[in-house]
């Protein structure tokens, strides 16, 4: 309901300002993204499995404020076709939401628990780090930044898959790993270190973060992909020290 409200208030601002005059406007596209995500919540209530409660609406409210921004500006900046079917910005943006909500509704509703995530774990950071070697190799380079890669008439960007796997690679290592990180210590000087061998994969993302940076030249990615490993790090040990450790790494490099 409160996400709803929000839009809602945002819509009419929106339309209220292009208007010059307080009005609704054509409220549809919002309209739709409601309905879309009312949906959502229903085949997730009757699936009958505790979920987090946070999650949908937190992720329905970043929809809609991207519904609002391609509804601002210039609907013929992006077309897209199908046939004698002409779909504009905004609409372009509801399609490609409503496709992620139905994957992500499937997926939520078929993955019975996460031990294929857990299970695979490496095949996932490898094939993160494939994605960012594509991109290096094969990337397109875009106002000084190499960010998209483009096979036959599709074009992305990798680093957007790559924020998915980080996290799944991230979680399942870290909580495989907990007790080791957040008890064993070794000792470099007066600082207190986890055993060597488990703080590798922060060396690893502390690399891929910098090479993001000097290859892709993208540092909003770069800071992200390090700050959910530091946050997950965080959240899996409380232990501030490693932390620190780490915004040190990120700041030396």
């Amino acid at each position: 309901m409160l996400v709803a409200i929000v839009l809602a208030v945002g819509w009419i601002g929106l339309a209220s300002t292009a208007a010059a005059r307080p009005t609704l406007g054509d409220p549809r596209a919002v309209m739709v993204l409601l309905i879309m995500l009312a949906v959502v919540h229903v085949v997730l209530t009757v699936d009958g499995r505790r979920r987090d409660q946070v999650l949908l609406p937190v992720v329905g409210l970043l929809m809609g404020f991207s519904v609002l921004l391609m509804s601002r500006l210039p609907q013929d900046l992006v077309v897209q076709r199908f046939g004698s079917l002409e779909l504009p910005l905004a609409s372009v943006q509801l399609l490609w939401i409503g496709l992620s909500l139905a994957i992500a509704a499937l997926i939520a509703v078929g993955l019975r628990n996460d031990l294929l995530l857990r299970s695979y774990k490496y095949t996932w950071a490898v094939a993160g780090i494939a994605l960012l070697l594509l991109v290096f190799v094969l990337g397109q380079e875009t106002n000084g930044a190499r960010l998209t890669l483009r096979i036959g008439p599709f074009a992305g960007q990798p680093s957007e898959l790559l924020k998915i796997i980080l996290v799944i690679f991230l979680a399942a290592y870290l909580a495989d790993n907990r007790a080791l990180l957040a008890g064993r210590d070794s000792r470099l000087g007066p600082i207190r270190l986890p055993p060597l061998l488990y703080l590798l994969p922060m060396l690893v993302i502390w690399g891929l973060a910098l090479a993001t940076v000097v290859v892709q030249r993208d540092l909003g990615a770069a800071l992200l992909f390090y700050g959910v490993f530091l946050l997950l790090l965080y959240v899996a040990t409380q232990r501030r020290d490693l932390l620190a450790i780490g915004v040190v790494l990120f700041l030396a490099g």
